[in-house]
């Protein structure tokens, strides 16, 4: 069986279309909902979703680790991980699976990038889009990769690469941590494989402690002695 890893708060006006569309694909769905004041747990609920519950936020990177054990303690063979508040369209899983299935012996991650397609990246201001770009460059020159969206949470991963990724001690927790889960990921020789979807920016604002996150981030991945 192939499931979906969902981390949500306050997404009542979208999770349940979202859960809804998983489901209508044959995929089991594993909702965290994070610290939510609204019915976002309750709705994903009942949606035949299985519904981890948070008191208070835990934050995107616990929470989907946490997402994570339960799939394969559930044997799910193919993961995906979207976002929950509309950014990600789920008609795109089947083409990230189709990515993922043509190799089912490797421990594989398929990142839905958002920079291939000239389409692909909807709305949302320059400034965010560019600092994306540059972040890639930057990581892909530190690394020697050719990934061209580090950042993006829509992912596909394979049994093998979660269970890889799964026991790693990262060190962020917010959204820079999906950075640190593909330097995690070429750290552990997994195959990384990119494939384009439709991405619609929502709101963003920016935290210092997301800037906190990111330059831990980048001196991790800059200073990190190869394995």
């Amino acid at each position: 069986m192939n499931g979906a890893v969902i981390t949500a708060l306050n997404e009542a006006d979208t999770i349940g279309a979202l859960v809804k569309s998983l489901r209508s694909q044959g995929l089991a769905v594993c909702v965290v909902d994070d610290g939510s004041t609204d019915n976002t747990g309750i709705i994903a609920r009942s949606w035949n979703a299985h519904v981890i519950r948070h008191d208070t936020p835990r934050g995107i990177g616990r929470s989907l680790v946490e997402a994570w054990r339960y799939a394969i303690a559930q044997g799910w063979e193919y993961i995906t991980q979207i976002d929950a508040g509309g950014s990600h369209d789920p008609a795109d899983v089947p083409i990230l699976i189709n990515w993922i299935s043509a190799s089912p012996e490797i421990g594989t991650v398929v990142i839905g990038t958002r920079f291939v397609l000239a389409y692909s990246y909807q709305g949302g201001s320059a400034w965010r889009k560019l600092g994306s770009k540059w972040t890639a460059r930057a990581l892909n020159f530190a690394t020697h990769q050719h990934i061209t969206d580090w950042t993006s949470g829509y992912r596909v991963f394979s049994r093998r690469a979660l269970l890889a990724l799964v026991d790693v001690s990262y060190q962020t927790n917010m959204h820079t941590w999906q950075i640190e889960v593909l330097h995690a990921a070429i750290q552990r020789s997994l195959t990384i494989a990119e494939a384009p979807i439709t991405y619609k920016a929502g709101r963003s604002t920016f935290r210092w402690a997301l800037l906190d996150d990111l330059i831990r981030v980048y001196l991790s991945v800059f200073f990190a002695v190869p394995k």
